[in-house]
Formats: structure tokens, C-alpha cells, sequence
């Protein structure tokens, strides 16, 4: 149709309501946009625990990896450990992770190179730790008597004619790893108190793990052995008798290596200091533990460990080196 020249034109009461209409869809789409906006930016205070729960839980199940020096072979190391790592899991927001040490060296290793984040060391070997990369001592187990202190003992068969570590002398001895406290340290330090040096014996040798030295005794190998009190006394119902003991060791310590966040050496601490072994809830969970962790934790320092550092320096006046044994 041809165009006719004519406008159309709106009358004003026309007009007037299409200008209604216009402002009630705008008003509608903002209120729509600002309802969109709560729902998605939630208030200032809001806004801040929700980003604390979101990086809670984000964390949550996230793998800490744990190493435990050799004192075991490794059977047994998972089955002494594993239970304590599994109570660390259910009562912090982290899985952890035992990764077993080929040695006492491996052990240092593992924590120094970021391996792993958490140890347990020995005495030596947290020695070795702190020089090489400063790892930092937590807690340390306290003993069946209430102290955080063990005992290095010396040990024969029950029909062996050696009544004490005087009659040394010309005879064999089965030691631990010459990376340890109770198994080398202190036993090698306590012979050097007596006058008896590692020559004046038949021979000796180090079997590497503390069950391994009661084992070699109780075959018959060695005549005597040198190990940890709390191992021992499981294997006195099997035939070995103490000659010998030692003077207080502080417990082994539970160290945090360079990889470890402040936050997580805060938490392990806590909930290791906390834990109540006399709780009857606990009962039937830290029975399964070793031995050596199954009557709680106190918290330790660097200065606890002096009195090792000590007993290395003796020995080395002695004419001993580090080499001699290590």
C-alpha cells in the first residue's frame, strides 16, 4: 500500500500509561537483579565465615605424610604406627600417611627434603635433624611410669652365665642402628664409664632394628644385646634377662620438618598433649599402638636433648669419632 502522508499519533491518555507500564518493568527487573546479588553476595561478616568454612573444608582430607625411624622391620612398623596415624585422622581435618624409612639416615632424609612434614625421631638422630635442616621437637611419649623419659638396657638369655655389664669383657654384643639412641649412644656410653671400649669385646655389630637385636640374642649369635626397655620387656617372656640399665633417656621426639606449616605443628601438639590414656573411651583405640606412645605425651624443647649431645662429646674425648660406630 502506498503511503498515505499521514503520522500516526498516540493520544495522551494513551501515552500516559505506556510510561506506567515502562516504569513498573523496571522497578520489577530491579528487584530482581538486587534479590540475584543477596543471594549470591551474601553480607560483609557472612561473605568472611563463608570463605573460612569454604577453606576448611577445602583442606579437609588433605595427606600429611608421616616417617618413623626404622625400629622395626617394616611389618611391624605398620602395625605399631598405623593405628596412632588413623586416631591423628579422626581427630584433626587431615589424612595422614606412614611412609616407612629403608634407616634411621633414610629417616633424616625423608624429613630434611620435604618428603614428609612429620617425624618421629630418636635422640641421634633428631640431633642429625636439627643441625642438617632445624626440624622442630613437638612432644615427646610419656613412659608406663608417668615421666618422658626410657631406659637403654642390656640384655642376655636367661641361662647365660653374665650377671652384669662389668663381664662384658671379651664377649659378643648385638646393638641396634649406629644411628641409635638406646641402641648405640647411650649402651656404647655406658661401657666407656666402666673402662670397656667396643675393642675390648669379642665382636659386635649393629642388626639395624631393636627387635632384631632381642632376636639375635635369643638365637644364640650375640651373647648379650643392647637395646630399648620397652622392646625388651616383650621379649622377657621369651627367654632374655636384663643386666644392665641405663640412666633416664628423654622420649623420642616428635618433630616438624621444613615442609611443615606452623598451623599443622600447633594442631599435632595439641592433640597429642591432650590425649587422655586413661580415658575408657580410649581404651580399645590406643591398644593397638606401640607401646612407647600408649601412655600419652608431654610437650618438649631442644634443650631436653643436651644431655645426649653431652654423651657424644665424651666419647669423643675418649678417642671415639662418629665413624667408629656410625
Amino acid at each position: 500500500m502506498a503511503p498515505t502522508g499521514k503520522t500516526c499519533r498516540m493520544n495522551p491518555g494513551n501515552r500516559s500509561l505506556v510510561r506506567i507500564l515502562l516504569l513498573l518493568l523496571v522497578l520489577l527487573a530491579s528487584a530482581g537483579c538486587r534479590e540475584h546479588r543477596e543471594r549470591q553476595e551474601p553480607a560483609s561478616g557472612q561473605a568472611e565465615a563463608w570463605d573460612e568454612n569454604h577453606l576448611f573444608e577445602a583442606r579437609q582430607g588433605e595427606l600429611i605424610r608421616m616417617t618413623i625411624i626404622s625400629r622395626y622391620n617394616p611389618r611391624a612398623m605398620v602395625e605399631h604406627y598405623q593405628p596412632m596415624l588413623d586416631y591423628l585422622a579422626t581427630h584433626t581435618p587431615y589424612r595422614f600417611k606412614l611412609v616407612l624409612s629403608r634407616d634411621y639416615t633414610d629417616a633424616v632424609n625423608k624429613i630434611c627434603n620435604g618428603d614428609v612434614a612429620i617425624a618421629s625421631l630418636g635422640g641421634m638422630t633428631f640431633h642429625e635433624a636439627e643441625e642438617r635442616c632445624g626440624v622442630k621437637p613437638l612432644v615427646r611419649p610419656l613412659s608406663d611410669r608417668g615421666d618422658p623419659y626410657y631406659r637403654s638396657v642390656f640384655v642376655v638369655r636367661d641361662d647365660s652365665p653374665l650377671q652384669s655389664v662389668d663381664e662384658l669383657v671379651g664377649r659378643s654384643l648385638a646393638l641396634a642402628s649406629p644411628h641409635s639412641t638406646s641402641g648405640a649412644l647411650v649402651p656404647i656410653h655406658m661401657l666407656w664409664k666402666r673402662g670397656i671400649m667396643l675393642k675390648d669385646l669379642s665382636s659386635y655389630s649393629f642388626t639395624n632394628h631393636h627387635d632384631r637385636v632381642a632376636k639375635s640374642v635369643l638365637s644364640g649369635e650375640y651373647d648379650a644385646g643392647a637395646l630399648k626397655d620397652v622392646v625388651a620387656r616383650d621379649y622377657m617372656k621369651y627367654g632374655l634377662r636384663i643386666i644392665g640399665v641405663s640412666d633416664p633417656i628423654p622420649g623420642v621426639p616428635i618433630v616438624a620438618g621444613p615442609a611443615c606449616p606452623d598451623s599443622l605443628a600447633m594442631l599435632m601438639r595439641s592433640v597429642l598433649v591432650n590425649m587422655d590414656p586413661d580415658d575408657p573411651d580410649l581404651a580399645g583405640t590406643i591398644q593397638d599402638w606401640d607401646p612407647e606412645f600408649r601412655h600419652g605425651f608431654a610437650l618438649t624443647s631442644s634443650g631436653d636433648y643436651d644431655v645426649l649431645t653431652r654423651m657424644l662429646h665424651d666419647l669423643e674425648s675418649a678417642g671415639y669419632t662418629p665413624g667408629d660406630w656410625r
